[in-house]
């Protein structure tokens, strides 16, 4: 009897029977959950803006979750439902999402149409603000002085004191609406494999202007919003952080990784947002200019045979290619350099060592220092175990050798140096009987 009801409901929404919706709202239970799935009639009403309505003064949960923990307001935002996903948010609804799916304001800036943008995005930072002012609010009026001067609350950076906020009022006894629960993301963070969530200027200001001003914590992968823009190639970002006053020298939190490395991540994966096209990555050259002029911020500071002196970008952009793709490669570093115009020393320098973690690549051999996984993750490699030595030593005896070889015939080499990586690359495997020593061949002659 409960499904019938429920599915009788359902189905009414879904024909769109006023009368008929009219009148059955008083004969079932309205927050009756799918036994399939756990959606209820207020997940399906969001197509229908009249019948979520009635259904909100009838008291449905606005906060049901279904199977999948999804609340209304998320699948509302996410499938462009907006006249009904505004009349959730002014309803009060919750918020809170966990750090590994992706926040209301993240789901609204993937949205690339402007007239969508425009409607959503303003209605959702007004809501983050209201939530946020009113969590305060209840701190101030709930909590004693001595608790709220230990909280070290910042009106300004709100967002980061907000958990804090409200373990304070769970362990004082008092409960929080669920409108009020929400997380410690800032509302900067577009963290994103793809590049797909894009925060603009004009957004960002809106966001600054309601009070959201911590634009410096890094997120659970360890970017801060300014990095994440360099990983989105988003640099009219890049350039409104700086007029924030961020520094144009900022890294990653788990590693000395700048701007460029997380561009040429990038560039290696331009992801969904580009359409896995790095040629429709637009570059900034006034910044990175600005970056490459900083020699002490082209090495990453991991020591490894591919990059003794630490790895470049241009390292990067092989360790980043998945090896189903070496394809890519012949043509990666042309691109790099067409991206960012690299000063004929730095092109010398990033061409070497561009070629060397090539090298390391054909050898198979395995690195000793820091990869970036899809979220912009550092992921440390294992190191050799403690009997490799004489393997460590073979290893780069042969890297050695072919950077003289590189070395004599770098000269002899009189076309455009983007290319020469390739040629030289292609010259090894034809002239080596069968191509580079691999990690298995040199861990074999190490035994002997």
């Amino acid at each position: 009897m409960v499904e019938c009801g429920h599915k009788y409901l359902v189905f009414t929404i879904l024909q769109r029977s006023e009368k008929k919706l009219l009148r059955i709202l008083r004969e079932v239970d309205i927050n009756l959950k799918s036994p399939i799935n756990g959606l209820t009639a207020l997940h399906f009403a969001i197509e229908w803006p009249w019948a979520l309505q009635h259904l909100l003064n009838e008291n449905a949960d606005i906060n049901a979750t279904d199977d999948f923990g999804r609340r209304l307001i998320h699948l509302a935002v996410a499938t462009g439902h907006f006249e009904s996903a505004i009349a959730l948010l002014q309803a009060d609804c919750a918020i809170m999402t966990s750090k590994t799916t992706p926040s209301l304001l993240q789901l609204a800036l993937q949205f690339t149409n402007a007239e969508q943008r425009s409607v959503i995005i303003p209605a959702i930072v007004d809501a983050l603000a209201d939530r946020h002012n009113r969590l305060l609010k209840l701190g101030r009026a709930a909590l004693p002085e001595d608790q709220l001067s230990a909280l070290e609350i910042l009106e300004s950076k709100l967002e980061r004191k907000a958990p804090d906020i409200m373990i304070a009022l769970f362990g004082s006894g008092f409960s929080v609406p669920q409108a009020l629960a929400l997380d410690d993301r800032s509302v900067y963070d577009t963290g994103d494999m793809h590049g797909s969530i894009r925060l603009s200027p004009q957004y960002a200001e809106m966001l600054w202007s309601a009070g959201f001003h911590d634009i410096d914590s890094p997120n659970h992968t360890g970017l801060t919003p300014m990095m994440q823009s360099w990983y989105a190639a988003n640099f009219e970002m890049v350039n409104w952080f700086m007029q924030k006053g961020v520094s144009g020298r900022s890294r990653h939190q788990d590693a000395p990784l700048y701007g460029l490395h997380l561009l040429a991540v990038r560039i290696a994966y331009p992801g969904a947002y580009f359409r896995h096209d790095s040629d429709l990555i637009d570059t900034d050259l006034a910044l990175i200019l600005n970056l490459q002029h900083d020699q002490t911020i082209n090495h990453d500071g991991c020591v490894c045979i591919c990059a003794p002196q630490g790895c470049t970008p241009a390292s990067f952009l092989v360790k980043r290619v998945l090896r189903i793709y070496d394809k890519k490669l012949y043509a990666l570093f042309p691109k790099w350099c067409e991206k960012t115009n690299p000063s004929a020393e730095l092109l010398e320098h990033s061409a070497r060592e561009y070629t060397r973690a090539w090298i390391c690549r054909k050898m198979l051999l395995p690195h000793t220092c820091c990869v970036i996984g899809q979220k912009c993750e550092i992921m440390v490699q294992p190191q050799q175990p403690e009997n490799s030595y004489e393997v460590l030593f073979i290893e780069k005896l042969f890297v050695e050798d072919y950077m003289r070889l590189y070395d004599r015939r770098r000269p002899e080499y009189g076309g455009p140096l983007e290319n020469f990586p390739r040629l030289f690359i292609g010259e090894v495997e034809s002239t080596s009987n069968g191509g580079f020593m691999t990690f298995p061949f040199i861990s074999s002659m190490a035994r002997l």
